[in-house]
């Protein structure tokens, strides 16, 4: 079987009737094609660089380590696809004293989805999750922790008509923002999200946008005002209602 190609090869003597039935390995690299990790990866620098559309990464509960030697790793990265999937992934950075180790980093690509993952960060300036110039994203049920300095939990920038639902969001790091966006991110809805940070002016909300809708989140920040907006900003028509604070 040639993973690159899809394609998969008999050689026989004789006609009859065959089956596959073996599965190939995943490790870290390059996916253009759908995989379902059937045991624990782990890569020196980025793990998986996707590249294609339409293609599903299914980690089943599995661990991707990244980021053990290299600065600026990725757990999982996914620069300009779209109808991306990724779920059940544990996503653990390897080393914790560098810098810009994103757990997953999805940007220019629409309709993706990242659901029931696990991500922790240990360094400084290494965010869990981060979406930029992506529409309809839906990020639910996901762990998204960090413990450096200025590691946000969820990094977002020009988002638009996403969904981010029922996820548990944790910071500890000082500058450690539970969910912070910017540049004009509209149309978004975040709805039954736990944001919880210790670290001092770690907000757990600290924005700027148009038209989003927060329901049901319960904002919690040990150091800090659990909600800042970007300074001299001003909003528009932001609906926020039945959320908890402390």
């Amino acid at each position: 079987y040639t993973s690159s190609t899809g394609t998969l090869v008999f050689n026989t003597t004789s006609f009859s009737s065959y089956s596959a039935n073996g599965t190939e390995s995943v490790t870290c690299g390059v996916l253009n094609f759908s995989a379902t990790l059937s045991t624990n990866v782990e890569s020196i620098g980025t793990c998986f660089n996707i590249n294609a559309s339409n293609i599903k990464l299914e980690c089943n509960g599995y661990k991707i380590t990244y980021g053990g030697l290299h600065t600026q790793s990725i757990g999982i990265n996914n620069s300009g696809f779209d109808n991306v999937n990724v779920s059940n992934c544990v996503i653990v950075e390897g080393n914790g004293t560098l810098t810009k180790m994103y757990g997953i980093f999805s940007s220019m690509g629409n309709n993706n989805s990242y659901g029931n993952n696990t991500v922790h960060t240990y360094s400084d300036q290494s965010d869990a999750f981060v979406l930029n110039r992506s529409n309809s994203s839906i990020i639910v049920n996901n762990s998204f922790n960090t413990s450096g300095l200025s590691s946000d939990a969820i990094a977002i920038e020009y988002v638009n008509v996403s969904i981010f639902r029922g996820n548990d969001i944790f910071t500890e790091g000082s500058g450690a923002r539970g969910i912070f966006f910017e540049d004009d991110s509209d149309s978004n809805l975040f709805e039954a999200n736990k944001i919880s940070t210790t670290g001092s002016t770690g907000y757990s909300l600290y924005h700027d946008g148009v038209n989003n809708t927060f329901l049901n989140n319960n904002f919690s920040s040990l150091n800090a005002d659990e909600v800042l907006p970007l300074s001299g900003v001003t909003k528009r028509n932001e609906m926020v209602y039945n959320n908890s604070f402390g």
